[in-house]
This record gives structure tokens, sequence and C-alpha cells, in this order.
């Protein structure tokens, strides 16, 4: 007997942000000239945030707070230590860096 829940119906208000999400992917992935930005591959591009979205909700979709990253370097963002991605990031970007701080403790 299989009890799981049925699929939830998408509201137009999650359809909306879903929209503007690729809309701000392909603004990204132009941006960035279609590479990663770490390792400069070209295949299986991925916009990752630079402060996650589910904790930093107004960062969503702050272009300064997405990067053009391929699948590797996506995992390397998100499981390598945060002071090293942190460092990285800081380091090329520093004047993003800098605005998405004062950013997030507007909060």
């Amino acid at each position: 007997m299989n009890r799981s829940k049925p699929p939830r119906k998408k509201t137009s208000k999650l359809k909306a942000k879903q929209a503007k999400d690729l809309v701000l992917k392909q603004q990204i992935h132009e941006r960035d000239g279609w590479k990663c930005v770490r390792c400069n591959r070209a295949s299986y591009l991925q916009a990752a945030h630079v402060w996650p979205k589910g904790k930093y909700d107004k960062l969503r979709h702050v272009a300064d707070n997405l990067l053009t990253l391929c699948a590797g370097c996506h995992l390397w963002w998100h499981h390598d230590s945060p002071v090293v991605v942190g460092a990285w990031f800081a380091n090329m970007y520093p004047e993003r860096a800098a605005l998405l701080c004062e950013l997030k403790l507007k909060g």
C-alpha cells in the first residue's frame, strides 16, 4: 500500500519565482561568458548562489549573488571549507563580496 502524498500543485507565486529564476540563470551565464568562472569549463553549467537562497531569500534574485559554475565546481563550492570558498570569492570579486555582505546585513 503506497501512502505517498500526491504532488503539490504549483501556485502562481511559485511559477513566477521559477520563471524569474530561469531568466536570471540565462543572464548570469551570459554575463560570465557561458563558462565556469572557476575552471573555464563550458559544459554542465549551473547558476550557483554565493549566499544560499534558502537562508537569504532576499538575495535569491540579486545578480551579484550568482555565478556560473560547472557541476564539479558547484560541488566544491558547497562541500569545501566555507573559509576557503569565501576567500576565493572575495579575492576574485572583491566589489561583489563587499556588496553582498552589506545586503546580507540589511536582511
